[in-house]
């Protein structure tokens, strides 16, 4: 395994396999990754850099096996190649999965499995036992189900943390959604017209001053519109061991474990 003391721990992916554009597009790109990661401008850089934050809080399970719970189309899996023994990438998208497939293809220690319509106790028999890690980035905020948002995420955690040895821990992010600097997010998404949900300015000042929003929450369906940071973290630590939270710009990192927080 390479030096890891040194220069950056996100390498990024071939880029010819997530720029063809052979297979269709993705709005605007070829592909997710491409969309949200290879192109210029402050946004994509902002959102590479939740990687290279990712690595950094996961050093201590370097050289151990790892899950990337919601690959997409494989953005992430040449920097765990890198760091880990033995990576399995996780995707409910087929097409995503697909593509992930090719990027991983030229590493050994990787392999990508498709879980549509497939249960946890299944995902558990195919990823198989030696696994200590598992990242979970900028995915929870998408997972649950309308009316019990947070009671549904903090089942699916315990899903996830059973697909990982005892002392496994999820490497989890989300996006800050309430309080000043969503606003300035926002701002900046407006500025560089990469807005994909919009808001009003009342619904910005609830969220982004009074740290509100439960007059979004009835407009959740799987976005970000409606979905708190603040009470996830909650949430989180009333049912698990937060052993570390670390708050960047645009996110909020955890390091979950199994067990509730000491309070």
């Amino acid at each position: 395994m390479p030096d890891q003391s040194r220069g950056p721990l996100f390498v990024l992916p071939d880029a010819s396999v997530l720029t063809d554009t052979s297979r269709g597009s993705y709005g605007s790109a070829a592909t997710y990754s491409h969309y949200n990661y290879l192109r210029p401008g402050l946004v994509a850089s902002l959102k590479r850099r939740r990687f290279e934050t990712a690595l950094e809080v996961a050093r201590p399970w370097f050289g151990q096996g790892a899950i990337d719970m919601g690959c997409a189309d494989g953005i992430m899996l040449p920097s765990l190649s890198r760091h880990f023994s033995k990576v399995v990438g996780v995707d409910t998208n087929p097409k995503f999965a697909a593509i992930a497939g090719e990027v991983a293809a030229s590493f050994p220690n990787v392999r990508v499995l498709c879980n549509e319509g497939v249960g946890f106790d299944e995902l558990r028999r195919r990823v198989g036992p030696g696994h200590r890690a598992m990242f979970l980035l900028e995915t929870l905020e998408h997972i649950g189900e309308p009316g019990r948002m947070y009671e549904s995420k903090v089942e699916f955690v315990e899903q996830c943390l059973s697909l990982l040895d005892e002392r496994g821990v999820i490497i989890a992010s989300v996006p800050r959604m309430v309080g000043p600097l969503f606003v300035a997010k926002y701002a900046v998404q407006w500025a560089t017209r990469r807005v994909d949900e919009r808001h009003s300015l009342r619904e910005l000042w609830r969220a982004g001053v009074m740290r509100d929003t439960s007059r979004l929450e009835r407009r959740w369906n799987g976005g970000h519109v409606g979905f708190s940071h603040l009470k996830l973290d909650s949430a989180l630590r009333s049912r698990f061991q937060v052993q570390k939270r670390l708050g960047t710009l645009t996110s909020i990192f955890y390091v979950i474990g199994r067990g509730p927080s000491a309070r």
